[in-house]
């Protein structure tokens, strides 16, 4: 944690979250008064570190990212409480290291806002507190928008513990979004609806899955293929793009609905819910059209707490996915830009370590076994 301390790189400086939070402190209304291209919920870790008197917005910033890092690392340590004092700590410093291994973008982006927000539902479903449970995935879901794929984890999951608790927990997570959403709508219903457009109207990212594989392409004469400046991240253009943005788009979407197909006719043994969580991210995180270094914050901790062989290889191939997107971001970024090919095969091997992870992931969810007891109630997988 302590990497939060040090100057960051001039790409990873906090811009444009001061300006949004900074015009709060102000007074302003967001949506309203000025555009902002997250959803709601981003707001708090946004606007906070604005009021903090006598403190530079990004020092602030950084302390506040720096201390949803730390309560990460205590929800992943809590929910592998029953596993050995070994595996324990191996995934505790795993999660704990991600600043080291990804870099100071930890620190510069508010996603472990979210995240952090994912892990306290998770938390408190394992604890059967099911309404907590989806007021907390609700939050989530209003400040990043992905982890709307849990929504059948959580509601399934509640309702395996007993009977309408599934209802409890989806009105829980329909509450939380609206808290967020609602003040805005009501406010500002333009600007919210354009926000939130903003967020599936993206191009495809240059670091993205599917456009790492079009970028390798490249380099054996497809194309011609440009790159532009767009959302705040360089798109990819060209021929194939826009067909693979559908298709890509369409099969991430079949694979949750799979995954939710599979879970409902299982509902009676299902598999330990963090399996579930970290194989839904990682759906999310491999078809997405953007796949921004720090997207790897969500799935890491979640992985973390898939315990047993599988758990492990997905875990070492997320540590060297985040070491090769250090190397990559920012020092080789503009060599990624213009397609050279160097940038491109080390983002080629850093996403195929991410989807290594993820085929992991998914497998070990798709099998039927019954947890012990124990361990079912941590809320872990032993496989």
């Amino acid at each position: 944690m302590g990497a939060v301390l040090l100057p960051s790189p001039q790409e990873l400086r906090v811009a444009p979250l001061d300006r949004y939070g900074t015009a709060i402190a102000s007074g302003a209304v967001p949506y309203r008064d000025f555009s902002i291209e997250y959803p709601p919920g981003a707001l708090p870790p946004i606007a906070l570190p604005a009021f903090v008197p006598r403190v530079s917005y990004t020092a602030a910033f950084r302390a506040l990212e720096a201390m949803l890092g730390c309560l990460v690392v205590i929800c992943v340590a809590f929910l592998l409480r029953d596993a050995s004092p070994r595996e324990r700590l191996t995934r505790v410093a795993l999660v704990a290291a991600m600043p080291l291994l990804l870099g100071p973008v930890v620190f510069v982006r508010y996603d472990l806002w979210p995240t952090v927000l994912v892990l306290l539902s998770l938390v408190t479903l394992v604890q059967a507190r099911v309404r907590v449970a989806g007021g907390f995935l609700g939050a989530a879901i209003a400040a990043k928008l992905y982890p709307a794929v849990l929504l059948a984890p959580v509601i399934l999951g509640a309702e395996h513990q007993q009977a309408g608790h599934g209802k409890r927990a989806l009105k829980a997570v329909i509450v939380a979004f609206a808290v967020f959403m609602l003040p805005f709508g009501v406010l500002a219903p333009g600007g919210l609806a354009w926000s939130l457009l903003q967020q599936g109207g993206r191009g495809l990212q240059l670091e993205s899955v599917p456009a790492s594989v079009i970028a390798v392409l490249s380099l054996y004469g497809a194309g011609p293929y440009t790159t532009s400046f767009e959302h705040g991240a360089y798109d990819l253009h060209g021929p194939g793009v826009a067909v693979v943005v559908a298709v890509t788009s369409m099969l991430g979407i079949g694979a949750i609905a799979l995954m939710w197909r599979w879970l409902w006719r299982h509902r009676d043994h299902p598999p330990a819910p963090v399996v579930v969580y970290a194989a839904s991210v990682a759906i999310v995180v491999v078809f997405a059209k953007v796949l921004s270094p720090q997207y790897l914050i969500w799935l890491v901790p979640l992985v973390a707490l898939v315990r047993g062989r599988r758990g492990a290889f997905a875990a070492a191939a997320l540590a060297f996915a985040m070491l090769l997107s250090r190397v990559l971001y920012p020092s080789h970024y503009e060599g990624l830009v213009a397609l050279q090919s160097g940038p491109v095969l080390l983002l080629a091997a850093r996403n195929l370590l991410v989807v290594a992870a993820a085929v992991l992931l998914i497998h070990r969810a798709l099998q039927r076994q019954q947890q012990p007891a124990a361990v079912a109630a941590a809320g872990v997988a032993t496989v």
